[in-house]
C-alpha cells in the first residue's frame, strides 16, 4: 500500500502493485489539483528517510521515482495559491484602497 497525501483529487491509502512509478501512483490519486507544489514532492519511507522529488524534471515516465511498499507521497499547496482561494486577502485589499482613496478625495 501506498499513502498520498495533500493537495491531490483523491488522497488516501492505496493498494498498489510492487514497483509502482511515482506518476503513476499520483494519476491512480486523480493527479496533483491546481496550485499543487510539483516541484518538492515530499517521498517518506517506512523507515523515516524522506526524498524530495520535483515533478517538472521527469520527462517521461522512465524517469519516474519507484516506490516501495508503505511510502507516503506528500504534495504541498503553493503559498500564492493558499492566499488566493482560501482567505479574502483581495477583498480586504480592495476594501482597504477604496478607503484610502475615500479620504484622500476631500
Amino acid at each position: 500500500s501506498i499513502n498520498i497525501w495533500g493537495h491531490v483529487k483523491y488522497p488516501g491509502t492505496y493498494l498498489v502493485y510492487d514497483g509502482i512509478d511515482l506518476l503513476t501512483c499520483l494519476s491512480m490519486a486523480g493527479g496533483p489539483l491546481k496550485g499543487a507544489k510539483v516541484s518538492k514532492i515530499s517521498i517518506v519511507s517506512k523507515s523515516g528517510e524522506t526524498q524530495v522529488t520535483n515533478l517538472n524534471n521527469i520527462t517521461n515516465q522512465k524517469n519516474s521515482v519507484v516506490l516501495k511498499p508503505h511510502d507516503t507521497i506528500k504534495i504541498d499547496e503553493k503559498l500564492g495559491h493558499i492566499l488566493l482561494t482560501k482567505t479574502s486577502i483581495i477583498a480586504v485589499f480592495l476594501q482597504l484602497t477604496n478607503v484610502i482613496l475615500t479620504a484622500t478625495k476631500d
